[in-house]
């Protein structure tokens, strides 16, 4: 197969647009209308999308931020190897929503040293919880996953 590659900028023409920071604002005023915290979700790409919003606009009134499976460049993910070098990293106290393997599978590939879990089996404390669900348990099992 000999395919042409995709230039840099029809890749980004692709992307969704940013998060416009109207969108942003009105969020963050109902959220403190109503007396609650924001808590802001960021999912694959729109993980890193959020992350800059909110860098834009400083992050005020953020409680917490949530990120599952982001990253910045859709090449980035296929070609750069990751390189994690501070070893504080596995002191840092970790949740895992077990939704797509159980969390017995998920304990037997770390003690068989698996390596796609080689990560997890480092961090010290740990703590899991099953919800098996699939991809998206926001959807399917909100107040579920919101207790754990």
């Amino acid at each position: 197969m000999n395919e042409k590659p995709i230039a840099k900028a029809e890749l980004f023409a692709t992307l969704p647009p940013p998060w416009p920071e109207s969108l942003l604002h009105e969020i963050r005023a109902r959220i403190e209308a109503r007396g609650e915290r924001l808590i802001v979700l960021g999912q694959s790409m729109g993980g890193a999308r959020a992350l800059a919003a909110l860098d834009r606009d400083g992050g005020q009134g953020v409680r917490g931020i949530i990120l599952d499976s982001t990253f910045a460049s859709y090449q980035g993910v296929a070609q750069d190897k990751q390189r994690l070098h501070d070893e504080r990293r596995y002191d840092v106290p970790a949740t895992v929503i077990a939704c797509e393997f159980p969390s017995v599978m998920l304990k037997e590939m770390i003690d068989a040293g698996h390596p796609y879990v080689a990560e997890l089996g480092r961090i010290r404390d740990v703590d899991y919880v099953d919800l098996p669900t699939g991809h998206w348990p926001q959807f399917t099992r909100p107040a579920e996953l919101g207790a754990a």
